[in-house]
């Protein structure tokens, strides 16, 4: 029998000659005596402290200006803050937006510490204040975000871009340490009779270095013949969308005049050949021209292909190719993508918007930013700006894409882009200066399911 219902028949028993409403059981001496935890909380404040003119030196505070609201593939931050405050300090409080939001708890190192709830996506402001004094010894300003992902693409027209322009790119690299490339290698580096078998252990080699830096590695595909050649495919030389009268390389033709069938197995081929040069099989695709039609997403669901980025603004290469066929055939096809479309899954009826229903697995993520070819720095920092104006939250995940050829890649055009993207470093999440993180094109394939 337990001792509380051996002191319960106590007090039955002795109920009518002493009452046991007044008994109160013997304590339990393996346990601890209650604890009030009200009681250690102060009060909620009866005022909200002022902000201060400017923040008062003696206290360091850490606490981020940018947190991230999350999403699939960036996580949501924990809004963690930490006061370093005088010795003689014994209570800090936080504010957000004016509403009390508890007290910061003192750690062991005697540094005052809280995780606080995350508000929602917005502008929002924090106040700090010790020991219930009118005036805050803190005001900081913060935003919650989703993210602006930051993607730079590669597209591989040649089997052997110049050695130097290759140089450029990991040097871009070494100037943005977070940039990672999608890097659409086009199949013909591995096929080409003309590139020696040497040049292509080296270019094979360059390019697990990058792997290893942590790009991307997808396929980008003009049709060439030196690669369609050995797909069991037959090339062509017709449509071209820069000669009249025909390509015989295949390079210029329109990747989509080839049926659906044609074109899963070029991909599928492609694929093949990455992986036998040691590489994972490739799940991003981008069609050379930009020559993506209906057939061509059908052709990247048959073949496995996560993503495909041919979609831009057809406008950016109007200056270039207005008068010819390249310039009049994506005006027909892509007009409608703007600088600031976003990622879809197109519609098996329309090309460029995911309605109406059903939709291709694949996932069209737009080159909003379009070439570095087509674009001045101070072109694609506008792009950025079109979608995300600076110290504004954004309420949903958003890219901002630009791309580059290594067949082009000379210091102007290194100039160009590592402009634009010093202005995509200024605001990086990573150093708390912005929502921009660095990403691969398949990795926002769980952002846009």
């Amino acid at each position: 029998m337990s001792r509380r219902t051996v002191w319960g028949l106590g007090c039955l028993l002795a109920a009518l000659a002493a009452g046991c409403d007044q008994v109160t059981p013997p304590a339990d001496a393996s346990r601890p005596p209650p604890r009030d935890v009200a009681a250690d909380l102060p009060a909620p404040p009866a005022v909200t402290p002022a902000a201060p003119d400017a923040d008062d030196a003696r206290f360091g505070v850490t606490a981020r200006r940018w947190l991230m609201a999350g999403d699939a593939l960036t996580p949501r931050d924990a809004f963690s803050v930490a006061v370093v405050a005088p010795a003689e300090v014994r209570l800090v409080d936080a504010w957000v937006d004016g509403a009390w939001a508890g007290p910061l708890a003192r750690a062991a190192d005697g540094t005052f510490r809280a995780t606080l709830p995350l508000p929602a996506i917005g502008a929002h402001a924090l106040l700090l204040s010790a020991d219930r004094g009118p005036t805050a010894f803190t005001a900081r300003p913060f935003h919650v975000s989703a993210a602006l992902y930051a993607v730079v693409s590669v597209d591989w027209d040649s089997a052997d871009p110049p050695q130097a322009n290759l140089t450029r790119m990991v040097q871009l690299r070494g100037a943005h340490p977070r940039l990672r490339y999608t890097q659409f290698v086009g199949p013909y580096v591995f096929t080409d009779p003309a590139t020696s078998a040497s040049r292509r252990q080296e270019l094979v080699a360059w390019l697990r270095r990058q792997r290893a830096a942590g790009d991307e590695l997808g396929v980008h595909i003009h049709p060439r013949c030196t690669f369609v050649d050995t797909t069991g495919v037959t090339c062509r030389a017709t449509p071209s969308y820069s000669y009249p009268e025909g390509d015989p390389t295949g390079y210029t033709v329109v990747l989509a005049s080839y049926s659906a069938a044609e074109q899963a197995t070029m991909l599928r081929a492609a694929a093949e050949l990455m992986t036998r040069n040691g590489f994972e099989r490739p799940t991003s695709f981008r069609a050379g021209g930009w020559t993506t039609q209906l057939n061509t997403l059908e052709a990247c669901d048959e073949a496995g292909y996560l993503v495909e980025s041919s979609a831009f603004p057809p406008e950016t290469i109007q200056a270039s190719w207005g008068t010819r066929e390249l310039g009049r055939w994506n005006l027909m096809n892509w007009t409608g993508i703007t600088p600031t479309s976003q990622p879809y899954h197109p519609s098996r009826t329309r090309l460029i918007a995911d309605e109406p229903p059903p939709t291709f697995r694949v996932l069209e993520v737009p080159d909003n930013g379009c070439l570095v070819d087509y674009m001045l720095g101070s072109s694609m920092i506008r792009v950025l700006r079109q979608n995300w104006p600076e110290d504004v939250a954004l309420a949903r995940s958003t890219v901002f894409q630009v791309g580059l050829h290594p067949e082009s890649f000379d210091f102007n055009y290194y100039g160009r882009l590592d402009t634009a993207l010093r202005e995509v470093d200024r605001h990086l999440h990573a150093d708390d200066a912005g929502p921009v993180v660095y990403a691969r094109l398949t990795e926002l394939t769980p952002v846009w399911p």
